[in-house]
């Protein structure tokens, strides 16, 4: 079944002041998906209106002055924790990043890559259990090893590269992708994550992913 063929409305909000891109982006999502509506707002109108937020399955937030925004952010997160929030950002700068990861439960997106890669992690995250990340994020964050961060209050529990092996996980690689991405063998993969589930309590990825998840 295609994305276009998918029977669920969906409602997608952008938070954004970049008419021209984001239209652009509109264009390559409707073409996609058949019963899809997705709203504009610019970041002066929504904390100027009552925007019901929980009813969107996906947010968008375009983050371009890391001073005003990070503080926007940080504000849609205290009124709702649990919002979907994805962010796209315009450079790869670690303090944007780090944040962007704590507040974005969806991921975080590069807006100079191509339009079409950025619908493809869009609609992946929409219709996933996983986050979405550029691969300019995701080696970022593999060479910087701040994935430590998106795993929030589990984060103390675990060395880096465990830290880097659940980030992998939530962003749907396999082992055999894990054990590639790390030049590791796929049993070293296993040991890791058994130390893994046993620091979390957990007894499989599936539980796993329900407690980083809740």
């Amino acid at each position: 079944m295609t994305m276009k063929d998918h029977k669920s409305v969906c409602e997608i909000l952008f938070i954004e002041n970049d008419n021209s891109f984001y239209n652009a982006l509109r264009k390559e999502i409707e073409n996609d998906l058949s019963k899809c509506f997705i709203y504009n707002y610019t970041k002066n109108i929504l904390f100027e209106t009552a925007v019901d937020l929980n009813r969107f399955h996906l947010i968008v937030f375009d983050l371009e002055d890391k001073r005003t925004d990070l503080e926007l952010l940080r504000q849609l997160q205290e009124k709702n924790p649990s919002l979907p929030l994805m962010i796209i950002c315009s450079e790869l700068d670690k303090e944007v990043l780090l944040y962007s990861l704590l507040y974005g439960s969806k991921g975080c997106l590069l807006k100079n890559d191509r339009i079409e890669d950025i619908k493809d992690h869009l609609l992946s995250s929409l219709f996933g259990s996983h986050i979405s990340v550029s691969d300019g994020v995701f080696e970022y964050m593999m060479n910087a090893s701040p994935s430590k961060y998106f795993i929030k209050k589990y984060a103390h529990r675990l060395t880096d590269k465990e830290s880097n092996i659940v980030f992998m996980l939530q962003c749907g690689l396999s082992q055999k992708d894990i054990a590639g991405k790390l030049s590791i063998a796929q049993g070293t993969v296993n040991q890791y994550l058994n130390n893994i589930y046993n620091k979390l309590n957990v007894n499989s990825k599936g539980e796993l992913m329900n407690k980083l998840f809740q």
